[in-house]
């Protein structure tokens, strides 16, 4: 959700709010992403060390801390300092999130009929991909109650804030319930004498 809300958004609202060229956007879009493949190479190997549970907290503590950075309050403005950091901390949660909830999904089921089980999984994700930009342009185009001709980001990223706090919830109270498939449900295929 949080992606698909960024990647349709984040233009329009650099360009409206920091006066910012499409370059400008692009680098920032560019910086973000060394970011993301630096989170991603983290997950990678912090995966031997770290265990999936801290990994996936703070990849949501992360996305949680990037939305209360971006949110507009009654006092002040979103500047482009912050809208910045709240972006980057989003990108570099973002990898996390996503690669560490597959390698607990694929844990938790085994390897038998893995391909079925993450076809649903990945199909189900794609709800909010399409969902979430429909979404985030029809709360983008709401006037601020502070001033009608600024963009109401408040909407935008107070829902992104909640949907990560439920996610970061989600994930410390069920994850005494999954559990990695026990290894010995590994049986090899009996091979011929």
């Amino acid at each position: 959700w949080s992606f698909a809300v960024q990647e349709t958004v984040t233009t329009p609202v650099a360009m409206a709010l920091f006066d910012w060229t499409t370059l400008e956007v692009n680098v920032l879009f560019m910086c973000c992403g060394l970011l993301s493949l630096a989170s991603a190479f983290f997950v990678r190997r912090g995966a031997s060390v770290v265990s999936d549970l801290s990994m996936l907290t703070t990849g949501n503590a992360l996305l949680c801390c990037g939305c209360v950075a971006m949110l507009d309050t009654w006092r002040t403005w979103l500047s482009a300092w912050r809208f910045c950091v709240g972006f980057a901390f989003q990108r570099v949660a973002m990898p996390i999130g996503r690669l560490v909830t597959l390698s607990m999904f694929s844990k938790v089921i085994g390897p038998d009929h893995q391909g079925p089980y993450f076809g649903v999984l990945l199909a189900i994700g794609t709800i909010p991909r399409i969902v979430g930009p429909f979404w985030a342009l029809w709360a983008l185009h709401l006037a601020s109650p502070r001033d009608p001709g600024r963009p109401h980001l408040y909407l935008e990223f107070s829902t992104l804030l909640l949907l990560g706090v439920l996610a970061l919830g989600l994930s410390l109270a069920l994850s005494h319930h999954l559990a990695p498939m026990p290894t010995d449900r590994f049986v090899a295929p009996a091979t011929g004498a």
